[in-house]
């Protein structure tokens, strides 16, 4: 996920973008399931979503401790994503 703002980014907004993502893949998976099977040979009933990363254009907006989270920032991304 990709945070490209100068704004204080708090733990709960971190858990009310990742309870949104959610959300809104289940309503894609309920909508491409039809009987207890994937629509037009979609091979999936359910999709797990998770976030694994942020990317951050200053790490000190982080409100939160991103122990056991990958967070990336600033020059990394520019050199490596042209961000």
């Amino acid at each position: 996920m990709s945070w490209d703002s100068d704004a204080p980014f708090s733990a709960a907004l971190r858990d009310r973008i990742h309870a949104a993502l959610k959300k809104q893949c289940g309503k894609l998976m309920s909508a491409m399931v039809v009987n207890g099977k994937g629509h037009d040979a979609w091979p999936y009933t359910t999709v797990p979503v998770g976030i694994v990363g942020w990317a951050v254009k200053n790490r000190s907006t982080l409100q939160w401790s991103t122990r056991g989270c990958c967070a990336t920032s600033g020059a990394h991304l520019k050199s490596r994503y042209g961000l």
